[in-house]
């Protein structure tokens, strides 16, 4: 039998925090980056709480200004963690239902998977240098949204959030994929009504594709739009009125203007 805890593999993770064996496991939420040369350099939490010492990768176990509720487990148990090409988080409990990521990725950009068993989102960043700061909002919920400032001047963002529903046995993706965000602008995706819409809005211009899809047993119905464009500061949401049928349903579409949640 192998020694996980030696290994830190997830199964060996303490059922709440450090320090805290007895109490309830309630949610468990993961991150997991990749791409060459892609790394976290530090997860806080809405409470200012961080994952890491500044400037270092030692997990921060001071209970004033740690978050005490997340371990890094590096694929194929590297010796050196920089050396690995992905990285893994397990987060227990909600944080305060906000996780802020500062990841770093090389010119091919990186990719960035956050969420629970049902709920996940899906981050792909091409292009551009140096690091974002990604916040998530209820991440691994029905209504878990992202948003993110383009400090690495990338050329294109992918998100997509999924929702896999086992008892249906059914996956619905929505999706803004070839996103076209000017660099220092703002960006803010949601899924919307129990993951049956989604909006999206900037504080500059924008373009994207769209994407709504579920796939069941009996194949992927899908809806799809090309090269939307969208004002600065306008709140846009695209909710489908009959999910059951993708292809002929009618299209409900909401502009607003902010983005206040």
């Amino acid at each position: 039998m192998p020694d996980l805890k030696k290994r830190r593999h997830p199964s060996s993770l303490p059922s709440c925090s450090y320090g805290r064996r007895s109490c309830k496991l309630r949610q468990v939420t993961t991150l997991l980056v990749t791409g060459a040369s892609a790394d976290i350099q530090q997860v806080t939490d809405a409470t200012g709480k961080r994952l890491f010492r500044p400037g270092t990768l030692e997990i921060d176990t001071d209970p004033s200004t740690g978050m005490m509720t997340m371990l890094p487990w590096y694929p194929s148990d590297q010796a050196a963690p920089r050396a690995t090409k992905g990285i893994a988080l397990f987060h227990l409990g909600r944080s305060a239902s906000t996780l802020n990521v500062t990841v770093r990725g090389s010119d091919g950009g990186y990719n960035l998977t956050v969420g629970g068993p049902q709920h996940q989102i899906v981050l792909k960043a091409s292009g551009g240098r140096g690091a974002d700061v990604v916040s998530f909002h209820e991440a691994g919920s029905s209504q878990q949204r992202v948003e993110l400032r383009n400090l690495r001047g990338s050329s294109e963002y992918d998100i997509q959030f999924v929702q896999t529903d086992p008892a249906a046995q059914r996956i619905q993706v929505l999706r803004a994929s070839r996103l076209s965000l000017p660099e220092g602008a703002l960006l803010k995706v949601a899924a919307e009504d129990a993951h049956r819409g989604l909006t999206v809005a900037a504080d500059a211009p924008i373009r994207h594709d769209l994407e709504l899809s579920t796939t069941t047993r009996g194949g992927t119905d899908q809806l799809s739009r090309k090269t939307l464009s969208q004002e600065a500061g306008l709140q846009r949401t695209i909710r489908p009125r009959n999910w059951e049928s993708l292809r002929t349903t009618e299209v409900l579409e909401l502009n607003r203007p902010d983005y206040k949640r």
